[in-house]
Protein backbone atom coordinates (compact mmCIF):
# COMPACT_ATOMS: atom_id res chain seq x y z
CA UNK A 1 0.00 0.00 0.00
CA UNK A 2 2.94 2.26 0.94
CA UNK A 3 4.39 1.76 -2.53
CA UNK A 4 1.28 2.81 -4.15
CA UNK A 5 0.95 6.18 -2.13
CA UNK A 6 4.79 6.32 -3.22
CA UNK A 7 4.49 5.68 -6.76
CA UNK A 8 1.19 8.00 -6.68
CA UNK A 9 3.18 11.09 -5.24
CA UNK A 10 5.81 10.12 -8.19
CA UNK A 11 3.49 9.94 -10.75
CA UNK A 12 1.67 13.56 -9.58
CA UNK A 13 5.05 15.19 -9.37
CA UNK A 14 5.79 14.59 -13.36
CA UNK A 15 2.40 15.66 -14.36
CA UNK A 16 2.16 18.22 -12.41
CA UNK A 17 6.28 19.12 -14.16
CA UNK A 18 4.31 18.17 -17.52
CA UNK A 19 1.38 20.14 -17.05
CA UNK A 20 3.54 23.19 -16.28
CA UNK A 21 4.90 23.45 -19.93
CA UNK A 22 1.14 24.91 -21.11
CA UNK A 23 -0.46 26.49 -17.80
CA UNK A 24 1.27 29.20 -16.28
CA UNK A 25 2.23 28.96 -12.50
CA UNK A 26 3.20 31.72 -10.33
CA UNK A 27 7.16 32.01 -10.29
CA UNK A 28 9.43 30.14 -8.18
CA UNK A 29 10.18 33.98 -6.56
CA UNK A 30 6.26 34.73 -6.14
CA UNK A 31 5.97 31.04 -4.17
CA UNK A 32 8.70 31.66 -1.91
CA UNK A 33 7.56 34.79 -1.19
CA UNK A 34 4.13 33.20 -0.21
CA UNK A 35 6.01 30.76 1.48
CA UNK A 36 7.87 32.94 3.84
CA UNK A 37 4.49 34.90 5.01
CA UNK A 38 2.53 31.50 5.72
CA UNK A 39 5.72 29.76 6.88
CA UNK A 40 4.84 26.85 5.52
CA UNK A 41 5.67 24.41 2.69
CA UNK A 42 4.31 22.74 -0.29
CA UNK A 43 4.41 19.48 -0.88
CA UNK A 44 5.71 19.39 -3.30
CA UNK A 45 8.87 21.37 -2.04
CA UNK A 46 8.90 18.60 0.94
CA UNK A 47 8.62 15.52 -1.71
CA UNK A 48 11.83 17.54 -3.48
CA UNK A 49 13.77 17.97 -0.49
CA UNK A 50 12.91 14.33 0.92
CA UNK A 51 13.11 12.37 -1.94
CA UNK A 52 15.27 14.70 -5.13
CA UNK A 53 18.03 16.88 -3.12
CA UNK A 54 20.16 14.24 -0.70
CA UNK A 55 20.28 11.95 -4.01
CA UNK A 56 20.47 15.20 -6.41
CA UNK A 57 23.46 16.12 -4.09
CA UNK A 58 25.37 12.37 -4.43
CA UNK A 59 25.38 12.99 -8.39
CA UNK A 60 26.30 16.53 -8.37
CA UNK A 61 29.39 15.71 -6.92
CA UNK A 62 30.30 13.61 -10.37
CA UNK A 63 29.10 16.05 -12.83
CA UNK A 64 31.96 18.06 -14.15
CA UNK A 65 31.69 20.93 -16.51
CA UNK A 66 34.48 23.39 -18.38
CA UNK A 67 35.17 26.41 -16.50
CA UNK A 68 33.94 28.38 -19.68
CA UNK A 69 30.66 26.49 -19.95
CA UNK A 70 29.60 26.18 -15.94
CA UNK A 71 30.45 30.00 -15.80
CA UNK A 72 27.78 30.15 -18.60
CA UNK A 73 25.32 28.15 -17.10
CA UNK A 74 25.84 29.60 -14.06
CA UNK A 75 25.15 33.04 -15.28
CA UNK A 76 21.95 31.91 -17.01
CA UNK A 77 20.50 30.21 -13.91
CA UNK A 78 21.10 33.61 -12.14
CA UNK A 79 19.54 35.14 -14.93
CA UNK A 80 16.35 33.60 -14.31
CA UNK A 81 15.66 33.43 -10.31
CA UNK A 82 16.84 29.20 -10.46
CA UNK A 83 18.86 29.41 -7.12
CA UNK A 84 20.95 26.05 -7.75
CA UNK A 85 24.38 25.15 -9.25
CA UNK A 86 25.11 23.83 -12.51
CA UNK A 87 25.99 20.38 -11.07
CA UNK A 88 22.60 20.79 -8.62
CA UNK A 89 20.38 22.03 -11.53
CA UNK A 90 21.41 19.14 -13.76
CA UNK A 91 21.16 16.69 -10.63
CA UNK A 92 17.99 17.49 -9.85
CA UNK A 93 16.63 16.49 -13.02
CA UNK A 94 18.12 13.08 -13.39
CA UNK A 95 17.35 12.33 -9.81
CA UNK A 96 13.30 13.04 -10.68
CA UNK A 97 13.90 11.15 -13.87
CA UNK A 98 15.29 8.14 -12.19
CA UNK A 99 12.75 8.19 -8.97
CA UNK A 100 10.32 7.54 -11.78
CA UNK A 101 11.91 5.17 -13.39
CA UNK A 102 12.49 3.14 -10.56
CA UNK A 103 8.94 3.66 -9.29
CA UNK A 104 8.22 1.87 -12.68
CA UNK A 105 9.85 -0.95 -11.24
CA UNK A 106 6.98 -1.69 -8.35
CA UNK A 107 4.13 -1.82 -11.48
CA UNK A 108 5.77 -4.84 -12.71
CA UNK A 109 4.41 -7.33 -9.91
CA UNK A 110 1.26 -5.94 -10.56
CA UNK A 111 1.07 -6.87 -14.00
CA UNK A 112 0.86 -3.16 -15.51
CA UNK A 113 2.88 -3.64 -17.90
CA UNK A 114 1.33 -0.49 -19.63
CA UNK A 115 1.65 1.70 -17.29
CA UNK A 116 5.43 0.64 -16.68
CA UNK A 117 6.01 1.37 -20.26
CA UNK A 118 4.11 4.96 -19.88
CA UNK A 119 6.14 5.36 -16.93
CA UNK A 120 9.43 5.08 -17.87
CA UNK A 121 8.88 7.29 -21.10
CA UNK A 122 7.66 9.86 -18.55
CA UNK A 123 11.14 9.63 -16.78
CA UNK A 124 12.58 10.44 -20.30
CA UNK A 125 10.25 12.80 -20.92
CA UNK A 126 10.93 14.87 -17.38
CA UNK A 127 14.89 14.74 -17.96
CA UNK A 128 14.89 16.82 -21.27
CA UNK A 129 11.87 18.43 -19.57
CA UNK A 130 13.68 19.82 -16.77
CA UNK A 131 16.97 20.23 -17.99
CA UNK A 132 15.58 22.91 -21.17
CA UNK A 133 13.86 24.89 -18.31
CA UNK A 134 16.43 27.09 -18.26
CA UNK A 135 16.26 27.93 -21.54
CA UNK A 136 12.50 27.82 -21.88
CA UNK A 137 12.59 31.07 -19.37
CA UNK A 138 15.66 32.46 -20.75
CA UNK A 139 14.09 32.64 -24.48
CA UNK A 140 10.83 34.36 -22.37
CA UNK A 141 12.76 37.04 -20.82
CA UNK A 142 14.94 37.74 -24.59
CA UNK A 143 11.31 37.94 -26.04
CA UNK A 144 10.27 40.24 -22.92
CA UNK A 145 13.35 42.38 -23.73
CA UNK A 146 13.38 42.84 -27.38
CA UNK A 147 9.80 44.10 -26.67
CA UNK A 148 11.68 46.92 -24.71
CA UNK A 149 14.14 47.96 -26.71
CA UNK A 150 12.96 50.19 -28.62
CA UNK A 151 11.51 52.27 -25.39
CA UNK A 152 15.40 51.78 -23.95
CA UNK A 153 17.01 53.17 -27.14
CA UNK A 154 14.13 55.84 -27.40
CA UNK A 155 14.54 57.04 -23.87
CA UNK A 156 18.43 56.93 -24.11
CA UNK A 157 18.21 59.33 -27.32
CA UNK A 158 16.32 61.34 -25.71
CA UNK A 159 18.01 61.68 -21.89
CA UNK A 160 21.81 61.63 -23.59
CA UNK A 161 23.64 65.25 -23.04
CA UNK A 162 27.12 66.15 -22.21
CA UNK A 163 26.32 66.41 -18.38
CA UNK A 164 23.94 63.01 -18.48
CA UNK A 165 25.63 59.65 -17.02
CA UNK A 166 24.83 56.40 -19.13
CA UNK A 167 24.18 54.99 -15.47
CA UNK A 168 21.78 58.05 -14.56
CA UNK A 169 19.51 56.82 -17.84
CA UNK A 170 20.01 53.45 -17.08
CA UNK A 171 18.59 53.90 -13.61
CA UNK A 172 15.71 56.44 -14.69
CA UNK A 173 14.50 53.83 -17.25
CA UNK A 174 14.86 50.69 -14.54
CA UNK A 175 12.21 52.52 -12.71
CA UNK A 176 9.19 51.54 -15.26
CA UNK A 177 11.14 48.76 -16.96
CA UNK A 178 9.27 45.67 -17.04
CA UNK A 179 9.89 42.63 -14.32
CA UNK A 180 12.21 40.23 -16.61
CA UNK A 181 14.18 43.10 -17.79
CA UNK A 182 14.84 44.59 -14.15
CA UNK A 183 17.79 41.60 -13.30
CA UNK A 184 20.21 42.83 -16.08
CA UNK A 185 19.50 46.19 -15.53
CA UNK A 186 20.31 46.15 -12.19
CA UNK A 187 23.47 44.13 -12.80
CA UNK A 188 24.53 46.80 -15.19
CA UNK A 189 23.44 49.19 -12.73
CA UNK A 190 25.70 47.90 -10.00
CA UNK A 191 28.80 47.12 -12.65
CA UNK A 192 28.03 50.84 -13.98
CA UNK A 193 28.99 52.13 -10.67
CA UNK A 194 31.76 49.58 -8.81
CA UNK A 195 34.04 49.48 -12.10
CA UNK A 196 34.61 50.32 -15.81
CA UNK A 197 31.80 51.67 -17.96
CA UNK A 198 33.17 49.77 -20.75
CA UNK A 199 33.42 46.53 -19.17
CA UNK A 200 30.10 47.41 -17.66
CA UNK A 201 28.45 47.57 -21.03
CA UNK A 202 30.40 44.49 -22.63
CA UNK A 203 29.12 42.74 -19.51
CA UNK A 204 26.05 43.79 -20.08
CA UNK A 205 25.70 42.74 -24.10
CA UNK A 206 27.49 39.16 -23.10
CA UNK A 207 25.35 38.45 -20.51
CA UNK A 208 21.78 39.16 -22.12
CA UNK A 209 23.52 37.72 -25.58
CA UNK A 210 20.95 39.54 -28.12
CA UNK A 211 22.44 40.78 -30.90
CA UNK A 212 20.37 43.76 -31.03
CA UNK A 213 21.62 44.49 -27.35
CA UNK A 214 24.96 44.07 -28.44
CA UNK A 215 24.50 46.57 -31.66
CA UNK A 216 22.82 48.98 -29.08
CA UNK A 217 25.85 48.76 -26.78
CA UNK A 218 28.13 49.14 -29.55
CA UNK A 219 26.58 52.16 -30.40
CA UNK A 220 26.66 53.76 -26.76
CA UNK A 221 30.69 53.02 -26.61
CA UNK A 222 30.95 55.12 -29.72
CA UNK A 223 29.09 57.65 -28.26
CA UNK A 224 31.15 57.48 -25.36
CA UNK A 225 33.97 57.75 -26.84
CA UNK A 226 32.92 61.28 -28.44
CA UNK A 227 31.82 59.37 -32.27
CA UNK A 228 27.96 60.86 -33.67
CA UNK A 229 25.69 58.32 -33.20
CA UNK A 230 22.44 60.01 -33.54
CA UNK A 231 21.65 59.07 -36.80
CA UNK A 232 22.96 55.48 -35.85
CA UNK A 233 20.59 55.48 -32.83
CA UNK A 234 17.03 56.90 -34.49
CA UNK A 235 18.08 53.82 -37.22
CA UNK A 236 18.60 51.74 -34.47
CA UNK A 237 15.09 52.83 -33.40
CA UNK A 238 12.93 52.15 -36.14
CA UNK A 239 14.69 48.55 -36.74
CA UNK A 240 14.09 47.45 -33.16
CA UNK A 241 10.60 49.05 -33.34
CA UNK A 242 10.15 46.48 -36.70
CA UNK A 243 11.71 43.69 -34.73
CA UNK A 244 8.73 44.14 -31.71
CA UNK A 245 6.06 44.11 -34.55
CA UNK A 246 7.58 40.92 -35.67
CA UNK A 247 7.90 38.51 -32.65
CA UNK A 248 4.59 40.06 -31.65
CA UNK A 249 3.41 38.21 -34.63
CA UNK A 250 5.66 34.93 -34.08
CA UNK A 251 4.41 34.55 -31.08
CA UNK A 252 1.03 34.58 -32.08
CA UNK A 253 1.91 31.91 -34.51
CA UNK A 254 3.61 30.01 -32.14
CA UNK A 255 0.74 29.32 -30.15
CA UNK A 256 -1.47 26.88 -32.37
CA UNK A 257 2.01 25.46 -33.16
CA UNK A 258 2.09 24.41 -29.51
CA UNK A 259 -0.93 23.06 -29.11
CA UNK A 260 -0.50 20.90 -32.00
CA UNK A 261 2.84 19.06 -30.75
CA UNK A 262 1.16 18.74 -27.34
CA UNK A 263 -1.69 16.92 -29.26
CA UNK A 264 0.56 14.91 -31.57
CA UNK A 265 2.70 13.82 -28.55
CA UNK A 266 -0.68 12.80 -26.93
CA UNK A 267 -1.97 10.63 -30.05
CA UNK A 268 1.36 8.89 -30.35
CA UNK A 269 1.49 8.05 -26.91
CA UNK A 270 -1.89 6.61 -27.04
CA UNK A 271 -0.92 4.97 -30.17
CA UNK A 272 2.44 3.02 -29.05
CA UNK A 273 0.15 1.93 -25.78
CA UNK A 274 -2.51 0.30 -28.28
CA UNK A 275 -0.11 -1.18 -30.20
CA UNK A 276 1.44 -2.72 -27.54
CA UNK A 277 -1.67 -4.12 -25.82
CA UNK A 278 -2.45 -5.24 -29.05
CA UNK A 279 0.78 -7.13 -29.54
CA UNK A 280 0.26 -8.77 -25.60
CA UNK A 281 -2.54 -10.51 -26.95
CA UNK A 282 -1.66 -11.95 -30.06
CA UNK A 283 1.23 -12.85 -27.84
CA UNK A 284 -0.89 -14.18 -25.20
CA UNK A 285 -3.69 -15.79 -27.90
CA UNK A 286 -0.64 -17.20 -30.16
CA UNK A 287 0.42 -19.25 -26.70
CA UNK A 288 -2.80 -20.48 -25.77
CA UNK A 289 -3.41 -22.08 -29.27
CA UNK A 290 -0.48 -23.70 -29.21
Amino acid sequence: MYIIFLLALLLGFGIYEIVTIFVILPSKNTIKAINRLTEKKSILQELKEFFVIPVATIISKVIKFSSVSRERMQRNLDRVGIMETPEMYYANAITVSLWIAVSSLFLIPLGLNVMMIATLLLAVVMYFKNIDTVNTKLKDINNAIKQELPRFVRMYNHSRGDNVQFVDIVEKYNKIAGDKFKYDLEMLIMDLKTGNEENALLNFAERVNISQVTNFVNVILGSIKGDDMGVALQLMEGEMKALSRENKRRIMQERPGKVKRATMATGAMLLIMYFFVLGMDLIQNTAFFR
